[in-house]
């Protein structure tokens, strides 16, 4: 039996069979895996749970960048609604690791191994973030000290940048570390939203304030794009770390 992966494109219902009674409802952008197709109606299966929707629902589900990117493989929490980012950690789940995620993704290595030697290496500053458990959020300064740790130098980003335009953006492409807003739910770039740190790491020039940015996202643990006004008003003004 044939299997591809599918994406809804919009609320709909997963049905016993073609025309049949409704099983349960599906949101728009939930991942399938569909098999047959019959009569208008595809065969798919959805959180363990198999049933028709109809063919008109789906597209075809396209990966085009690296997803995976920092190695959380045995530490990650095993909901599957959970953002990538989410781990567990000294015994809690960890949900604020957006900027611990940049910095193991700079340095190339697990997340596993640089909480582990930040752990030793300056275990004052440790608890500093992670308090009695769970961790809260890093700000730019401790981005800098975690990547001091293992001797990378790094400025603040706006002793550098003073504002965002593409050309800047690009001489700090898989250099540096910047603040966005995103969406809490989907983790995309938005206006407003939850602060949150990404990598940008190419910058696609186009026009004047056009142009496409591609970036390391920690909520997804992987590449994804957007353009350059999506950016803009996500990002707002320079506020992270660069590499020196």
């Amino acid at each position: 039996m044939n299997t591809t992966r599918k994406w809804i494109t919009r609320y709909t219902r997963l049905l016993s069979s073609p025309n049949g009674v409704k099983i349960r409802d599906l949101n728009a952008n939930v991942v399938v895996t569909a098999t047959e197709e019959k009569d208008g109606f595809t065969l798919i299966e959805s959180a363990s749970s198999f049933g028709y929707v109809k063919s008109a629902d789906l597209e075809d589900y396209i990966e085009n960048y690296p997803k995976n990117c920092v190695d959380i493989k045995d530490i990650q929490t095993p909901d599957l609604s959970d953002a990538e980012q989410y781990v567990l950690w000294d015994k809690f789940k960890q949900v604020n690791m957006c900027g611990e995620l940049c910095v193991a993704y700079l340095l190339q290595i697990s997340l596993a191994d640089l909480l582990t030697k930040w752990k030793i290496k300056a275990p004052s500053f440790f608890v500093r973030v992670f308090g009695t458990g769970r961790a809260r959020g890093t700000g730019s300064g401790e981005l800098s000290e975690m990547l001091k740790l293992f001797e990378v130098n790094s400025v603040q980003l706006s002793s550098v940048l003073k504002t965002y335009t593409p050309g800047g953006l690009a001489l700090f492409a898989d250099k540096s570390i910047v603040s966005v807003n995103i969406d809490a739910v989907t983790g995309a770039l938005r206006g407003s939203g939850v602060l949150h740190w990404v990598v940008p790491l190419q910058v696609m020039q186009e026009r004047a304030g056009m142009g496409m940015v591609g970036y390391y996202n920690p909520f997804s643990n992987r590449v994804e794009i957007c353009s350059w006004r999506e950016f803009l008003a996500s990002a707002r003004s320079p506020y992270g770390i660069a590499f020196t």
